[in-house]
């Protein structure tokens, strides 16, 4: 992270934790009221531990996901935690427990105290001073928002801009490397359909974790005979898959019929059909992917095409699920990508 993209965002964690600290003083405020009332013990108690438990968590997300910068853990509703992750767990909701007692009792008593000033006779405490500043501050601020409205419209304006280009780059990242695992572990599985070896530091498994495929996309096929394709880019000849692998850099791989001598001609044509109107079949083989992702308890499945294997008049595509990546969806074609079944 950039250090103008991490000033923006420990400035957008700053306003949030701005707003949760009034939003607890007012709980503490609150909790001190009921306090001074007759048989409000309980009530006030539980405010209290309310207010506590709001203050704790807004600084302890301001510290760590503002000014650290830590992300969100990934959630794998699927995996099972291990037993050394819960105990890593465990350990850390004990050690936030610590400083609880500690914010419950300081804070808890500078609330008792601020509130007995405010509601008390003496104009010379503390909170009374206090408050009588901050009100007039607050009617200067509304007799002179013309010198400040638009200084601070520009400020929001120019931090909603850096948040949303920051967000876009992380995104975008995040989708490149998944889409890259992704493919790398579909070309893996259908090297090893078709007998060849897998490919090095990959794994042939159609039900392994593509966690582990993080060392890399496979490697090209052996050097052999190449050539140049208007529309696919570099077409090299593997013997291993029979095949023209076409592995594009800025989409999704495509292995093409023919013999060591060029490509079959109608699996061309049909590869650039695939891949000049991919949305167009990607919509339609959605359609036959669809119930299968249903039946594996997607909801509503949303699907990319992760490799295509074009035959003469047999295209089959290998399409990854956002919600079940780890599953390989092949749906084929032998009507020219009208349509797709399983």
């Amino acid at each position: 992270m950039s250090l103008l993209a991490w000033l923006g965002h420990v400035l957008k964690a700053s306003v949030w934790f701005a707003f949760h600290i009034l939003v607890a003083s007012g709980l503490f405020l609150l909790s001190a009221n009921v306090a001074t009332q007759p048989e409000a013990g309980a009530a006030a108690i539980f405010i209290r531990i309310f207010a506590t438990f709001w203050l704790y968590v807004a600084a302890w997300k301001w510290l760590v996901r503002g000014v650290l910068a830590r992300p969100e853990p990934p959630q794998d509703r699927g995996r099972k935690p291990t037993g050394a992750e819960m105990a890593r767990s465990s350990l850390g909701c004990l050690a936030n427990l610590v400083p609880l007692p500690f914010v419950f009792w300081v804070v808890g008593r500078l609330a008792d105290d601020a509130w007995a000033g405010l509601t008390g006779p003496d104009p010379r405490h503390p909170a009374r001073v206090a408050a009588g500043r901050l009100l007039v501050a607050l009617y200067f601020l509304i007799d002179h928002a013309h010198l400040w409205v638009p200084y601070g419209v520009a400020a929001l304006f120019a931090l909603a801009i850096l948040t949303i280009v920051h967000g876009k780059r992380r995104v975008e990242r995040h989708r490149g490397a998944t889409v890259q695992d992704a493919n790398a572990q579909t070309l893996s599985r259908l090297r090893a359909r078709k007998g060849g070896a897998p490919a090095r530091g990959t794994a042939a498994s159609s039900t392994g974790d593509p966690r582990h495929l993080r060392s890399g996309p496979p490697a090209p096929p052996a050097r052999g005979a190449r050539r140049l394709d208007v529309v696919l880019g570099e077409l090299a000849w593997s013997s291993a898959e029979s095949a023209w692998w076409a592995q594009r850099q800025d989409g999704f791989p495509v292995l093409v019929a023919g013999s060591p001598d060029g490509p079959d001609a109608a699996a061309l044509t049909q590869a650039h059909q695939v891949v000049q109107r991919s949305f167009e079949v990607l919509l339609r083989a959605s359609e036959a992917a669809r119930a299968e992702a249903q039946a594996r308890g997607v909801g509503l499945p949303r699907f990319t095409i992760a490799a295509a294997h074009v035959g003469g008049t047999d295209t089959r595509l290998h399409l990854r699920c956002d919600a079940d990546a780890s599953h390989d969806y092949l749906v084929r074609s032998t009507d020219g990508l009208h349509t797709f079944t399983r």
